[in-house]
């Protein structure tokens, strides 16, 4: 079943009182995901984020910074970007979360590399024992041509904030994966809803008619807080974790990286 976003709102503002300091949420057992990458690499969660979304690739890099903080290795793996736009430079990244750029023009060529990227992450994650998980950055328009990488769509992760364009571009990106990968696990994160009813209708909506047309239950990664915090570190180029750790995008942050960690964790396990 499709965990139930209202139990990982505990973070986000309510409708009318503030909300009372809640512990960590605990998640249900994940389904198991099998690839065929190597059983010893790390657990990959694709990511589809376009070319000029700074937003989202902030979302990402912030989650693998916390996902470090809480004493993961995290790596973030992505398409190598002529630009720069995306991803903040290499004398500003902290330490425990890695971003590596790698060529290719393919889904399949991502995957190939990504698959590099995790195993070696494992290899020096494993004598510690630490755990982990790497985000690969998937350009939305390589879903158009998934053959050869279809190992990598077996876990991923959309974001979507409650306008009724994104929702709809987001169900779209839910139905390639689901129809090129049947048995994949695709989680949603909501950001920029501005209340609690906002952010569960928009939940509810897409999980309702992915269930319906798709038959796909989609997993909820809980929601995400779009404040000033947010933009200033984009534009700082510093993750809002060690900036400002108290703010309310600091925490909600925490909380879905805790979460994906949790379903990462039973992935290893399993």
């Amino acid at each position: 079943m499709p965990r139930n976003l209202a139990d990982v709102l505990h973070h986000f503002i309510p409708e009318s009182a503030p909300a009372a300091s809640t512990p960590a949420v605990a998640t249900q057992a994940a389904e198991r995901t099998r690839s065929g990458a190597a059983a010893s690499a790390l657990p990959r969660i694709a990511v589809p984020i376009g070319d000029r979304d700074l937003v989202r690739a902030a979302f990402v890099w912030n989650l693998a910074v916390e996902a470090a903080r809480l004493g993961a290795r995290a790596s973030v793996v992505a398409p190598a970007d002529p630009g720069g736009m995306l991803w903040p430079t290499a004398d500003v990244r902290p330490l425990g979360a890695d971003i590596v750029l790698v060529p290719g023009a393919s889904l399949a060529d991502l995957d190939r590399a990504s698959r590099e990227v995790a195993s070696r992450a494992d290899a020096r994650a494993r004598p510690t024992g630490d755990e982990g998980l790497v985000f690969v950055r998937v350009p939305p328009g390589w879903l158009r041509d998934p053959r050869g990488g279809e190992d990598l769509l077996r876990w991923t992760l959309l974001f979507t904030s409650s306008d009724r364009v994104e929702l709809l571009e987001t169900y779209g990106l839910a139905k390639r994966i689901a129809r090129s990968v049947p048995a994949a696990r695709i989680g949603v994160t909501v950001h920029g809803a501005r209340r609690r009813g906002e952010a569960a209708a928009a939940w509810s909506r897409l999980s309702e008619v992915s269930a319906r047309r798709l038959r796909c239950r989609l997993t909820s990664y809980g929601l995400l807080v779009d404040d000033l915090q947010v933009y200033r570190a984009i534009v700082a180029q510093r993750p809002i974790g060690q900036v400002h750790p108290q703010s309310p995008a600091a925490r909600s942050l925490r909380d879905v990286a805790e979460l994906l960690l949790s379903d990462a964790r039973e992935q290893g396990d399993g």
